[in-house]
């Protein structure tokens, strides 16, 4: 077992375990209230997101096989995640002496990222940063900005978030339900007020009208 490794210390397996919760479930339901928001607010790509889902699915339940051909559901995910990054703020605790180019970072040292800065950065994004374009990660997130660093929403490298890929496969799944069925609409009660409480969260909830399709 991995507690029986000496090299394993028990409170970063806590601490993943954490992060996988949170990132799974907690997380889970802001990303998709401000993709909701995002597909009411751009109905040309809600539309274009619907007609990948009726090809691939041709409806049929989505299944696991069908997630990685959702190509343009997930570029709207990793938009979304960019103007609205669920972990706005990146938190770490320096675990030994560490240099980071020129800057010394001690032990016990707490360092954050502000991801909001970050993907709001117009050097690194371009003039239309503030402006909601999933075509600019048609080819990944590598080349989306002008820094392979630029998008981290779920960190980077070897800490990258473990609830990744699990809270991308269930926004697609969910997602994917959701168009195969409805046409979505921004409700006339929706009052704009993004909040950190943690997570990136909608203040006044995410209320939308969802119209069912005709012939479905």
């Amino acid at each position: 077992m991995l507690l029986d490794n000496p090299d394993v210390r028990e409170d970063v397996i806590v601490a993943e375990l954490k992060t996988l919760y949170a990132t799974g479930f907690i997380s889970l339901a802001p990303l998709l209230s401000f993709t909701m928001l995002m597909l009411a607010l751009y109905p040309d790509w809600q539309e274009k997101a619907r007609q990948e889902v009726d090809q691939v699915l041709d409806g049929e339940v989505v299944s696991p096989k069908d997630v990685s051909k959702l190509t343009t559901i997930e570029m709207i995910l990793r938009e979304t995640l960019r103007l609205y990054p669920t972990m706005p703020l990146i938190a770490r605790v320096c675990i030994k002496d560490t240099m980071l180019g020129d800057v010394f970072i001690p032990k016990g040292l707490g360092v954050s990222v502000n991801v909001v800065a970050l993907h709001h950065d117009r050097d690194l994004w371009g003039d239309d940063v503030n402006e909601f374009n999933p075509s600019r990660f048609k080819n990944g997130t590598a080349t989306a900005a002008k820094h392979p660093m630029a998008f981290m929403p779920f960190a980077y490298g070897v800490r990258t978030c473990i609830g990744r890929a699990f809270s991308e496969m269930q926004c697609k799944i969910i997602i994917a339900n959701i168009l195969q069925r409805f046409e979505v609409k921004l409700s006339p009660n929706y009052r704009h007020h993004p909040v950190i409480t943690g997570p990136l969260i909608p203040k006044h909830g995410m209320p939308v009208i969802l119209k069912p399709r005709r012939n479905f």
